[in-house]
């Protein structure tokens, strides 16, 4: 923060003065920092030494390390500053820098100078004041490192392993010595990691020194296991964390891994006999098999398996098994198995095909199986929508029933029900006759989706004559998709007399 003050009055300064103290400085420089550190750098300035004269116009600079750890750039801490004589220690709002020290470059000093116009009592001299009160800013830059291995790093499985974890202090040591404390490594894939050697025992891990911890494990199955470290301490020049190190280490498990695939090429119609699927065994690990190799297809409902071979298998059409001894090189196939499946009338349009490998010595088994998802279209000549297009929603259906008498204030009474209907609008009409009388809408009364009731008031002349009314309604009504419309219609013949 740059403190500005409007400038001072022209002084004489104190009468018998004959000298200028005043000076700035930097107060906390006595932290040991990090690269990446906010560091609030506070800056003091004072004229309290004994015949001093006052300063005015006074300016505070500071000039931070660069990378190098040489002179950077300079920062204005103040200006316009008036410094009377007997001004005591006074703190300036702190002045932010965070170091980034180039690789080996631990420390760096920081410059401060104080410039002004001094007041003499017979005479005025600007110049600069103070140089000094700067200091040294000093980082530390702790370093891990960690190198793993394993033993053995191949072999047949089940294996049995020990990993070996080298642990180093690559902290520059000059000019501050720093060692670690509270050491710790962990692997997420082995467990317990435990100290083995290498301290001398000051359980400080120094620069001199490198510490070994082990640990043990059986890798039970076949392929590549990578195992990841890291190890963790204290820095003792600051007491922070020291940033973590990593380090890891492959294993192959040698052995065969079997793998199956399955597919088809022909189209599945319903009905359709003698539909083929290809199945292949393959070795995806690292040694030739050894014993029994089966494969097995397991059919979903609406296929029926009726045969299954392929050259140098052994195969049982009726559990869709099939069995070989013979090793298989690591990369190689079998082989392809063909199975013969007739197609149900009546099956699914998608229906999923599994088979299973099992056997030749593997011990990695959780990639073993494999599905064909397979479509299945209607028979040849069956109507069916095109594809992509659903099939027309059932037209909606309407009956009208009427009451059998009419109410105290002469009115009819009709319920109207429909099925199959998302959304409506009602018309209606009423002969009485010869005469036909549109209804107005709001004798129309629109309940649900599903029911209507419609109500009438007759006149007095027509329930006198016990005219016979005939009812007509009819409703535009959307699909049940809600894309088509068509008309509904329906009547009835109401008797008008009173009950």
């Amino acid at each position: 923060m740059l403190v500005m003050l409007a400038p001072s009055a022209a002084s004489a300064g104190p009468a018998g003065c004959n000298i200028v103290t005043a000076s700035a400085k930097v107060t906390n420089l006595g932290t040991l920092y990090r690269n990446g550190d906010d560091i609030p750098l506070v800056v003091t300035y004072r004229n309290d030494g004994s015949n001093t004269c006052d300063v005015t116009d006074a300016k505070i600079v500071l000039t931070p390390p660069d990378r190098t750890g040489g002179m950077g750039q300079p920062m204005t801490v103040a200006e316009h500053l008036s410094i009377p004589a007997g001004t005591p220690p006074t703190a300036l709002p702190a002045v932010h820098f965070t170091p980034d020290f180039n690789v080996g470059v631990s420390a760096g000093d920081v410059h401060m100078l104080l410039s002004g116009t001094t007041h003499y009592p017979d005479h005025d001299v600007t110049s600069d004041i103070s140089s000094g009160g700067g200091g040294t800013l000093k980082i530390t830059d702790p370093v891990a490192s960690m190198d793993v291995t394993a033993s053995p790093a191949n072999g047949p499985a089940p294996l049995a392993t020990t990993y070996t974890y080298a642990v180093r202090n690559r902290t520059a040591q000059s000019p501050t010595a720093v060692a670690f404390t509270d050491v710790s490594v962990k692997d997420e894939g082995c467990s317990p990691v435990t100290y083995a050697s290498g301290d001398d025992g000051d359980t400080t891990l120094e620069g001199t020194e490198t510490w070994i911890y082990t640990c043990a494990a059986t890798l039970p199955t076949t392929g590549v296991f990578t195992d990841h470290a890291t190890v963790t301490g204290t820095s003792s020049a600051d007491g922070r964390p020291v940033p973590a190190a990593t380090g890891s280490a492959a294993v192959v498990v040698l052995g065969p891994d079997l793998t199956v695939a399955e597919s088809h090429r022909d189209a599945f119609l319903q009905g359709d006999t003698a539909r083929h699927y290809t199945i292949v065994a393959a070795n995806s690990g690292t040694a030739p098999t050894t014993g029994t190799v089966t494969v097995t297809d397991t059919l979903p409902a609406g296929l029926t398996g009726t045969a299954i071979s392929g050259d140098g298998w052994t195969c049982d059409a009726a559990a869709l098994r099939c069995t070989r001894g013979d090793a298989l090189a690591p990369g190689a196939s079998y082989p392809a198995l063909t199975l013969t499946v007739n197609v149900a009338a009546d099956a699914p349009a998608l229906l999923t095909n599994a088979a299973a490998v099992a056997g030749g010595g593997e011990t990695r088994t959780d990639n073993d199986t494999a599905t064909d998802p397979t479509n299945v279209d209607p028979a040849r000549g069956a109507a069916v929508p095109a594809r992509g297009v659903a099939a027309p929603a059932p037209a909606p259906s309407c009956t009208l029933r009427a009451a059998r008498k009419l109410t105290a204030d002469h009115r009819l009474r009709a319920t109207l029900r429909c099925t199959r209907l998302v959304s409506a609008t009602l018309t209606g009409s009423a002969r009485i006759g010869k005469r036909r009388v549109k209804l107005p809408r709001r004798h129309l009364t629109l309940l649900a989706r599903h029911r209507t009731v419609v109500s009438i008031r007759l006149s007095r002349s027509v329930v006198r004559a016990k005219r016979v009314v005939y009812l007509s309604l009819t409703l535009a009504a959307a699909d049940s998709d809600g894309t088509a419309a068509r008309s509904v219609k329906t009547t009835t013949k109401l008797a008008a007399r009173r009950g």
